[in-house]
């Protein structure tokens, strides 16, 4: 268990990192003079490797271990653990995420959970388009010592989007 908690932390982490500097390299294009942060490119590993991959471990080890013990038919199942995922594990996630990239900017409680607040709606609309056709696959294709893997390579291409979320609105730069 404490060896599959580190591979899912560390590919998290190493994983947001690629999200992160993909946004920033799709961003910087449009300014020649404009330099990689590397200080926000590690709020991004932080983040993946002590809040996504621990958050999303526990919760398709949850999916996985309890939803399969209800003995359900395969689509309710499959439905049940897709539905835990968006539902709970994803809500949770962005709820940590956003207060804990405000705090390593520099920013109090109050304008970090603010910030959140603001941020929030955008991120899980986005990911509502995206990881339940995700996890779908996921769950339908691949075992359960896979399925973080999967979840974090698909994840670079949701964390470019969640790192642009992050950065890019206009009230994240006024506080």
């Amino acid at each position: 268990m404490a060896l599959a908690l580190a591979k899912s932390a560390t590919t998290s982490g190493v994983l947001m990192t690629v999200g992160d500097i993909l946004c920033q390299a799709i961003t910087l294009r449009s300014s020649p003079n404009a330099k990689l942060d590397l200080t926000r490119t590690g709020r991004f590993a932080a983040a993946g490797f002590l809040l996504h991959g621990p958050i999303f471990h526990a919760g398709f080890r949850f999916a996985d271990k309890k939803v399969a013990a209800l003995a359900l038919k395969p689509r309710v199942e499959l439905a049940l653990k897709v539905a835990i995922l968006q539902l709970a594990t994803f809500p949770a996630y962005l709820a940590a995420f956003f207060p804990a990239m405000g705090m390593m900017e520099g920013r109090g409680w109050a304008s970090s959970s603010k910030r959140s607040i603001e941020l929030f709606p955008k991120a899980y609309t986005a990911g509502l388009c995206f990881w339940p056709f995700v996890n779908i696959v996921n769950f339908s294709y691949f075992q359960p010592s896979q399925r973080m893997v999967v979840a974090n390579v698909a994840g670079v291409f949701f964390n470019t989007a969640l790192s642009f979320i992050n950065s890019s609105n206009p009230k994240n730069r006024e506080e």
